[in-house]
């Protein structure tokens, strides 16, 4: 279970990864730049909070 735990940390790590280089992107092509940015990070923020939730148990621990 545990290795699971640290094999979806790892996908959403680079999830987000891939998010900051597709946002740098996409801020260099003005033109669609703040509908798409904004649709990411809506769909990126389900991500972003599980490694949050992930840290501060394992800080808690």
């Amino acid at each position: 279970m545990e290795a699971i735990d640290s094999l979806n940390t790892i996908f959403l790590l680079v999830n987000l990864m891939m998010y900051f280089i597709t946002f740098d992107q996409l801020y260099l092509q003005e033109q669609f730049q703040e509908g798409m940015v904004f649709l990411l990070f809506i769909i990126h923020y389900h991500a972003l909070e599980k490694i949050i939730r992930k840290s501060c148990s394992w800080m808690l621990m």
